[in-house]
């Protein structure tokens, strides 16, 4: 019986990287972020320079994506000997467009945002108890990973900080493990609690940006789910769907030749047809994975039905339907209660750029706990139209995240929060005719 051969991994020597090759690398991690978020097909020899190292291995890689402040994704592994090659792949593939927390990177952020790539070392669990497991660890050299078993009292957890990130946030070493033991979604003081795995490892950040790679001029936008004749058979079968509803007739639960397809926001909206003045708002939002086009509308045509039917105006109206699509989500930053001039927003914002945004192709979207509205409105600039929706929104204390996405719509502009408001009184007069 022959002897198993055993082969030796050759790995990566981190420290003897010179910076010329550390710019190949986060250029190689660059161009694969923007092909996966372009769709497109990678070249044959994209590793071609980094000759015989992306045959070396490293225990793990981390490729985070950033527009200013902002995280627009970092995905990676750790703990897993691969590849040089195959662990820059894997890791900016997946935060392009794969990073479960974040929206996928939109083509209109490309020029704008940063790409960091990390290379690690292997972990290396601590082995003390308790609180003194903190004085093996060096803030700044050390990431951390921690993690718990099926079997533990925790159930099976796990969570991990890069050697840079408690540093760039100016993380003492209690903040660190409290946002670790959080990440992982355990107690504060998890990290002290012998059945529970804690590990450091060093690693090399590689700083860069997204711009060391040719961007397509011009660059290539995501189109809507469909055309506005499209959008328009949708709305009038919507509006047909209520009239089914309020008579207790059956509705159309799918439309043929109407838009369908796969939307982040969706807003039904009510108008006064004399006014043109709207009534209520009804806004379903997932920016992952998304939602079902038509039936998300049907859901929201039957909320809208007896949201309606319910409410008494002071005088005759007449009702339209609107429907607004949102796809395509960028994220622009936050707007912190520093940006405000008592209740105007400030021309230049701390951590929020609205660069790129066409106010004639997308909506500004902004989020604030549960709360969320949309501006839309191609008249206004992009900064009037965030103020607008910042305002129906705005928190005293807390950050409001700003997002934009493309938008097609059957109104000619849109201004909405999500807590519908009927503007009404307790006088009849009659109950509202739904128009067509």
């Amino acid at each position: 019986m022959s002897e198993p051969i055993i082969r030796k991994l050759t790995l990566l020597d981190l420290q003897a990287i010179d910076s010329q090759t550390q710019g190949v690398i986060q250029k190689i991690a660059a161009r694969i972020v923007v092909a996966k978020a372009l769709k497109q097909r990678l070249s044959a020899g994209v590793f071609d320079e980094l000759g015989e190292l992306a045959d070396h291995y490293v225990y793990g890689c981390f490729t985070t994506l950033k527009r200013g402040q902002t995280l627009r994704g970092s995905c990676g592994f750790l703990g897993r000997p691969t590849r040089l090659s195959d662990a820059i792949a894997e890791s900016a593939q997946k935060t392009a467009n794969e990073d479960p927390r974040i929206p996928a990177i939109s083509s209109i952020e490309l020029p704008y945002l940063s790409c960091h790539l990390t290379l690690l070392m292997d972990p290396l669990a601590i082995e003390a108890d308790g609180a003194e497991r903190s004085e093996k660890i060096e803030l700044g050299k050390h990431g951390l990973r921690i993690t718990t078993s099926l079997t533990s009292v925790y159930g099976q957890r796990g969570g991990l900080i890069l050697p840079g990130l408690p540093v760039e946030q100016g993380w003492d070493l209690d903040t660190t493990l409290a946002s670790l033991c959080r990440q992982a979604e355990l107690p504060a003081d998890a990290w002290k609690d012998p059945s529970v795995l804690l590990e450091t490892f060093e690693g090399l950040e590689i700083p860069g940006d997204l711009n060391v790679v040719a961007l397509p001029d011009p660059m290539p936008i995501q189109g809507p789910p469909g055309d506005l004749e499209s959008l328009q058979k949708l709305k009038a079968a919507t509006v047909q769907n209520m009239i089914n509803l309020s008579h207790g007739a059956t509705p159309n639960y799918y439309v043929l030749d109407a838009m369908d397809g796969t939307a982040q926001t969706i807003v039904l909206s009510a108008v006064d047809l004399a006014s043109n003045a709207p009534l209520a708002h009804w806004i379903q939002t997932s920016f992952r994975p998304g939602l079902p086009l038509q039936s998300t509308v049907f859901g929201l045509s039957r909320l809208a039905e007896q949201t309606l039917r319910r409410s008494r105006f002071d005088q005759a109206v007449d009702v339209d339907m609107a429907l607004s699509i949102l796809y395509d989500a960028a994220h622009h930053g936050s707007i912190h209660p520093v940006d405000w001039d008592e209740q105007k927003l400030k021309e230049t914002l701390s951590d929020c750029s609205l660069e790129g945004v066409q106010a004639n192709r997308r909506a500004i979207v902004v989020l604030c706990g549960q709360r969320i509205a949309v501006a839309f409105d191609p008249s206004k600039s992009v900064h009037v139209l965030l103020g607008e929706a910042a305002s129906m929104v705005r928190s005293e204390s807390q950050a409001m995240s700003v997002m934009s996405l493309g938008c097609i719509s059957t109104a000619s502009s849109l201004l909405a929060a999500n807590t519908p408001r009927i503007d009404s009184s307790d006088r009849v007069q009659k109950e509202p005719g739904i128009g067509s």
